[in-house]
């Protein structure tokens, strides 16, 4: 769940970087993959979240 509710902004830029995410994932582009992981990671975060924290959730992503 996450800790604010997004406006319609905030859910179409989500939508665009998961469909990065996906279009890299599909073209092999592992350098790219990562870097929309974790820009997705760090939109999706809590500010209050320890920059630590941010990047085990990225590496999470990108392994599943």
């Amino acid at each position: 769940r996450r800790w604010y509710s997004m406006n319609k902004a905030t859910e179409e830029i989500l939508t665009y970087l998961r469909h990065c995410y996906s279009g890299a994932k599909m073209m092999g582009d592992d350098e790219c993959v990562v870097r929309v992981a974790r820009a997705i990671a760090a939109f999706e975060a809590d500010p209050e979240m320890l920059t630590e924290d941010i990047f085990t959730v990225t590496k999470n992503m990108i392994n599943s």
